[in-house]
């Protein structure tokens, strides 16, 4: 929005009610027009690591969204595992008392997809056998296959078949 501010001769007291008002409203304008133009010109920030912080019985735990590989639901818990911060090649598990829709809301935005009733993936972390309709993933050296819904493999099929291809 571009505002033209004209500069008008009040014939009244320099300290009326009017002619204060008019001097108030236009420097309002210029501010407005000066802040306009100064947040146009500033590059959108970068996109940082987001954290997710759980809560369960041993007290809080901080976890970056980047650092979780996949989700395991069981009964009224999940477990989520992750890389460990100080061991990249390490793989830890944090149990949590919500369930897997919660979990399911707050990953979609980071690559998640909830694969199965008891799975939600990280794509980045993932590698899919297309063959046997699963995830592949390696836990502390070992093959750990996440099985693949048929409702999920429907939904999703175009964006997994893709992702078999760069695998």
């Amino acid at each position: 929005m571009k505002l033209t501010i004209i500069q008008m001769e009040v014939s009244s007291p320099e300290n009326s009610p009017i002619s204060d008002a008019i001097t108030n409203l236009l420097k309002v304008m210029q501010h407005q027009e000066t802040t306009t133009a100064t947040n146009q010109q500033q590059p959108a920030p970068e996109p940082t690591d987001k954290e997710m912080v759980v809560r369960n019985s041993d007290g809080e735990t901080t976890l970056s969204i980047n650092a979780i590989t996949f989700l395991e639901g069981s009964g009224n818990s999940v477990a989520i595992n992750h890389y460990s911060k100080t061991n990249a090649a390490r793989m830890l598990k944090v149990v949590s008392g919500k369930n897997m829709k919660t979990y399911e809301h707050l990953t979609t935005e980071a690559g998640f997809i909830r694969c199965h009733q008891s799975f939600i993936v990280n794509l980045k972390h993932v590698k899919l056998d297309a063959a046997h309709l699963c995830f592949v993933i390696m836990v502390n050296g070992t093959r750990r296959e996440l099985p693949i819904s048929s409702r999920c493999w429907k939904k999703h099929k175009a964006m997994l078949q893709n992702l078999s291809l760069a695998a």
